[in-house]
């Protein structure tokens, strides 16, 4: 078996998030609630169209054009970090798949 590239830091901060998520968004169809959750991943890479402004603090800022920069342990660059990305995908797709929610 392969040891996570998965930070302790990231990996709580993601389980907030996963928990938050589901929390916030429970009443959806479990379609939508997957891609929500789904979200989170491309969320930390620093990615967020699709997240919500009353939660993301980065699209709050550039709403506000005030700077903002999220804390070094809840980000994730995907193209320097690619190994652990590429794990973080895969649990996503089975974490947050239809059936999961």
């Amino acid at each position: 078996m392969k040891e996570s590239a998965v930070m302790k830091s990231l990996a709580n901060h993601l389980k907030y998030c996963y928990g938050a998520c589901v929390k916030r968004n429970r009443h959806l169809p479990a379609k939508e609630l997957a891609v929500k959750v789904r979200n989170i991943l491309q969320h930390i890479c620093g990615e967020h169209e699709q997240c919500d402004v009353a939660w993301c603090y980065d699209k709050k800022a550039m709403q506000d054009n005030n700077p903002y920069k999220a804390p070094a342990n809840h980000q994730l660059q995907k193209e320097k970090r690619r190994e652990t990305y590429l794990q973080l995908e895969i649990i996503f797709s089975q974490y947050a798949s239809d059936e999961m929610m």
